[in-house]
């Protein structure tokens, strides 16, 4: 009979006897769907944590916030195709940041250790790399964006045909009979209108081009240059003050030879442009990844506040001022100022942000007093950081769900010798207060089907010059959008889209004298402009799409006396 401890070396044996002839075929963890046909992990070498491998890989994943390693019970050593699968979800998230936006990019020594973990591990990559294709190909993407090792460059290209049709011999009513008064689209024809026939716009070609330059310092902020030119008119440009008076398309010029979207002064009309730095800005995280705040001495507003993934964006949705933000709350698009992105919770987010429109100028209101040398003069209030035409806005927005989103708003805009642009009268009215309220939603009830909608509600002291006998009763203006989105009709990337907009309006309010001395007038336009939009997005690659859009206009300018009027458009996007 054997002793104690030779019987324990007989179980010790039986044990490992039954291992090996029980062992899988191919290891749980690594299925042959996954990886074709792998080397048997017992015949491996392992990768202890100390590995020059390891390390190299988790600093890469740590710097850049990629794939962490696989987590275990302890700190055991990762066997090769544990280790090859790490590095194959490093390499899908490096793919993912080429096309990504304000994402840090590795530097080249991180790019010189990836081709050396790539030799070292082809074998246990195998069928990978079937989905990866090359390491060389997905590295020299990557450098293709890099201008230096800390920036890189990114761009588009957008171009749109657009041409309006109405009946034979109809008008808009626009603008005011008297040019003492010019007013915009909220006014209407509240201090009357002069016709504009709708055949007098053309059928035109727009094109702007836009080129980011992003560099980041730590790897978690990011420094941005945007250049943007844009040649062209739309027809907004004839019938003024149609679509809130903000664009059919906003990459486009207007009626006072500006683009819309306030990049380029100054359009050309031969398809030749100026190339303009129309947006810097410096992001950075500030305690926490969740909290950033961002400054400039020129900001894009929608680019932090009133987002809306259906709604938000030129280039992929619907193409107008319009229908693409707030013309209330995002009245002021443009300027140097600050602000936060506050991610409290999965749930909950706060933003804010402060824009002063003429933050440059020293004295006096840059847009009417200037001296022979083009400097602005003035007294204190009229311009500078905080006087002149400033915006503050703050957002809530609370998520429900992961599909499902609800913006609350508050703004409030000062603005020097007007109201909201709709009545510019710098020498009847000194200084205005727009106090405003907004809601923004958005919520795909199922993958195929997303509805979304804005309103913005909003009152406006005026404080008149002190030696006029002109007053203002309190202005109310409002303005609502509400649609829908059928995202990926008819393959990814594709999206049809429909919306009805009401532009900007001033429902309550009226101006004693403004006409005539001790005459009453009412500022409420006789009628009230909708905007129906559908469009078509079609993906030819996943970096060109071709969208054919349809936009129809009731009362255009809120005029009752206006015709309705039918534009079409033909959007190209390029990205690069």
């Amino acid at each position: 009979m054997p002793t104690g401890a030779t019987a324990r070396w007989w179980v010790w044996l039986w044990l490992l006897c039954l291992s090996w002839w029980c062992r899988p075929a191919h290891p749980q963890a690594w299925p042959e769907s996954e990886l074709h046909a792998p080397n048997a992990v017992w015949s491996l070498a392992d990768v202890p944590p100390g590995a020059w491998s390891r390390t190299k890989l988790t600093q890469i994943a740590q710097r850049l916030d990629l794939a962490q390693p696989p987590r275990f019970e302890g700190d055991r050593p990762l066997n090769r195709l544990e280790f090859a699968d790490w590095l194959q979800r490093i390499l899908v998230g490096l793919e993912a940041r080429i096309a990504s936006e304000g994402a840090a990019l590795p530097e080249p020594a991180d790019l010189a250790v990836l081709e050396r973990l790539r030799a070292e591990f082809q074998d246990e990559l195998g069928g990978a790399a079937d989905r990866l294709g090359s390491l060389e190909t997905r590295l020299g993407a990557i450098e293709a964006n890099l201008l230096s090792p800390v920036t890189k460059m990114d761009g588009s290209v957008v171009m749109g045909i657009s041409g309006g049709v109405g009946c034979p011999g109809c008008t808009i009513f626009s603008g005011t009979a008297e040019e003492t008064y010019p007013s915009a689209a909220a006014l209407g024809d509240a201090l009357g209108a002069v016709s504009i026939p709708i055949r007098a716009a053309n059928t035109t070609f727009v094109s702007r081009t836009t080129l980011n330059l992003r560099t980041t310092f730590t790897g978690q902020d990011e420094l941005r240059l945007r250049m943007r030119g844009v040649t062209g008119q739309d027809i907004s440009a004839a019938l003024a003050g149609i679509a809130s008076g903000i664009g059919v398309l906003i990459f486009s010029g207007g009626p006072d030879n500006t683009s819309f979207d306030g990049s380029t002064v100054g359009i050309n009309i031969n398809g030749t442009s100026s190339f303009t730095i129309d947006e810097i800005r410096y992001i950075f995280p500030l305690f926490s990844q969740n909290f950033r705040v961002f400054f400039g001495p020129r900001l894009e507003i929608s680019e932090y506040l009133d987002a809306n993934s259906f709604a938000n964006n030129e280039e992929l949705d619907f193409t107008g001022g319009l229908t693409t933000n707030s013309p209330l709350l995002t009245f002021v698009f443009f300027g140097p100022g600050l602000g936060f992105d506050w991610d409290i919770s999965e749930t909950f987010s706060l933003r804010g942000i402060y824009l002063s429109t003429n933050a440059g100028a020293a004295t006096g209101d840059a847009r009417r007093d200037v001296n022979p040398f083009g400097a602005p003069y003035g007294g204190y209030g009229a311009g500078g950081l905080f006087g002149g035409e400033s915006s503050l806005l703050g957002e809530f927005e609370v998520r429900p769900g992961p599909a499902a989103s609800v913006k609350l708003q508050f703004g409030q805009l000062n603005e020097q010798g007007g109201i909201v642009d709709t009545l510019t009268l710098p020498e009847t009215i000194q200084n205005t207060v727009t106090q405003s309220l907004g809601v923004n939603f958005e919520w795909s009830i199922i993958p195929a089907f997303a509805i979304f909608g804005r309103y913005g509600w909003g009152t406006t002291a005026v404080y008149p010059v002190a030696s006029i006998d002109e007053q203002f009763t309190a202005i109310s203006l409002n303005t609502w959008q509400l649609g829908f989105t059928l995202p990926n009709l008819g393959g990814d990337g594709n999206a049809l889209g429909f919306t009805v907009a009401q532009p900007l309006r001033v429902f309550s309010g009226s101006a004693v004298g403004l006409v005539g001395p001790g005459l009453t007038s009412s500022l409420v336009p006789s009628g009230t402009e909708r905007d129906y939009v559908v469009y078509y997005r079609h993906m030819l690659t996943d970096r060109l799409s071709l969208t054919p859009i349809l936009q129809f206009i009731e009362q255009p300018v809120n005029s009752s006396r206006s015709n309705g009027l039918a534009v079409g458009i033909l959007r190209a996007v390029f990205s690069f």
